[in-house]
């Protein structure tokens, strides 16, 4: 794991740069607890940015609050309150910060719409959740979302993501020239084909969206985004994206240890544990939580039949979105003292 962090988000272009990232951890953490492995991954990865926004948080704020004690003393976060109204899925989101690199700047909210921009009279399903953070030179405010993925009544799906992720975009774009800041527009977007009409709707209004691989486990859908409106020049700084991508965790989790393992080469090049190492590891494991794990509370076992579970065992202990980071510029002090230069 940290093997491949070291190759990707870990390698920074800049010492002094900024590590946004973002990831839906999948019902996190709904229903039966992670298994105490699962948990130390997604601590890991979480741990190789700055800064991370978490869709999908379910109502109990106890294995958000374990993360950020395995990641650390020098790790916070800031969550919104639990939708409970239809469509909500009884959702939160979160931004988990390193507080040596970022600092909270006091404004957090929510966003909801005047009537007037609404379609139907509906607000976005899962409101909106925002944050102003500042690192070094760099004042930004993120904007976290989980758009609808499943109308109702009939409704196009693809029509109905698109106007709550135009609606959104928009607000987005708007509040960055009206307040002078960069806002950045993070999250599930659910968007299936990197040119359809949603993420026309989110690229539309003038956000700058960089290009990302697919984030589905599949590696055929484009629903994460992470994208950023800045504000025409006013004698402000700019922020500088200097790196960016997809993190895909699957080959660098679970299975058994790998004594004498070389991983001094590309992530592509190492030799991984295979399948069937993996499901002879992992199904006493996975008969214990069924049967024995005292943090068990779910009056189910997925994994009873675990050869037949195990092509989601991924997905459930981990999540079915792999996240995405920026590396963002933050130190602009050379700009900054240029200005005051006399040719």
């Amino acid at each position: 794991m940290r093997h491949d962090l070291s190759q990707s988000i870990a390698q920074r272009k800049d010492p002094d740069s900024l590590i946004i990232g973002s990831w839906n951890l999948v019902a996190f953490d709904g229903g039966r607890p992670r298994l105490d492995e699962s948990m130390h991954y997604i601590a890991e990865i979480i741990g190789a940015m700055d800064i991370c926004a978490i869709q999908e948080i379910k109502p109990e704020l106890g294995p958000l609050k374990r993360l950020c004690k395995l990641l650390g003393d020098h790790w916070d976060f800031l969550v919104s309150d639990a939708g409970h109204h239809e469509g909500s899925n009884d959702e939160r989101m979160a931004f988990v910060y390193n507080t040596n690199k970022v600092q909270f700047r006091s404004l957090v909210g929510e966003i909801v719409f005047p009537k007037n921009d609404l379609t139907q009279d509906r607000q976005l399903v899962r409101t909106p959740y925002f944050a102003s953070f500042q690192s070094g030179w760099f004042k930004f405010v993120l904007t976290t979302a989980h758009i609808i993925f499943d109308a109702e009544d009939g409704e196009d799906d693809l029509e109905r993501r698109a106007g709550e992720v135009g609606l959104l975009a928009q607000e987005v774009v708007k509040r960055a020239k009206k307040e002078g800041e960069v806002y950045v527009l993070l999250g599930d977007f659910n968007i299936p084909k990197a040119h359809d009409i949603v993420m026309k709707a989110l690229s539309g209004p003038g956000l700058n969206v960089p290009e990302f691989e697919p984030s589905n486990l599949a590696r055929d859908k484009h629903y994460d985004q992470i994208a950023f409106a800045v504000p025409k020049d006013k004698g402000r700084l700019k922020s500088d994206i200097l790196n960016h991508g997809v993190f895909d965790w699957r080959n660098a989790v679970f299975g058994p240890h790998q004594p004498g393992a070389d991983f001094s080469t590309d992530p592509a090049e190492v030799e991984r544990i295979s399948d069937a190492d993996n499901l002879k590891h992992y199904e006493p494991i996975a008969a214990w939580n069924n049967s024995e794990n005292p943090k068990n509370d779910s009056k189910t076992a997925p994994y009873a039949n675990f050869k037949r579970s195990y092509t989601t065992f991924m997905k459930t202990e981990m999540s079915d979105h792999l996240p995405l980071w920026v590396e963002i510029k933050t130190d602009y002090s050379k700009e900054y003292l240029q200005r005051f230069l006399k040719d």
